[in-house]
């Protein structure tokens, strides 16, 4: 997940979830996420000698190398 998602897409999947008991979980998570800048600033902290980050449909694809 990443937390700079398009918020008509984040309310339409809280609203499409059949249980209810699924809906607070989803925002807890969604908003516990990342964005591309904070993962960067990790990621630049990290070993990791190179890495890439590409934003997905709903979160973030992250590859790395160590050497």
């Amino acid at each position: 997940m990443r937390r700079d998602v398009n918020p008509l897409l984040k309310w339409l999947i809280y609203f499409s979830t059949r249980s209810r008991a699924i809906g607070p979980g989803f925002l807890t998570s969604q908003n516990a996420a990342y964005t591309v800048q904070e993962i960067e600033k990790l990621l630049r902290k990290s070993n990791l000698k190179s890495f890439s980050i590409q934003k997905d449909f709903f979160g973030l694809s992250i590859t790395g190398k160590n050497q």
